[in-house]
């Protein structure tokens, strides 16, 4: 039916270093039977790091793709040190 799709999950653990705090980090990425994709990315960050420079996403895709919704802050840069 329309509601069927297609689910891969990804789990990382983000880490500079065997004693220092680690970043957990889930990607989710759903394709839809519609042909839709969502993408979604959550990062935990511990409070004894202060402040991360940057987690984000870089996307390529093939050419013909051209059709792209973004539901984000965007369409520039957004972290808070900008």
């Amino acid at each position: 039916g329309s509601s069927s799709k297609v689910r891969i999950e990804i789990k990382q653990l983000l880490c500079a270093g065997p004693k220092l705090p680690v970043i957990k980090c889930r990607s989710t990425i759903d394709v839809l039977a519609s042909k839709d994709i969502i993408i979604r990315n959550t990062c935990s960050i511990p409070p004894s790091i202060p402040a991360v420079a940057r987690v984000g996403l870089e996307l390529a895709v093939a050419g013909g793709l051209e059709k792209i919704t973004y539901f984000g802050q965007g369409p520039h840069e957004c972290y808070p040190d900008r």
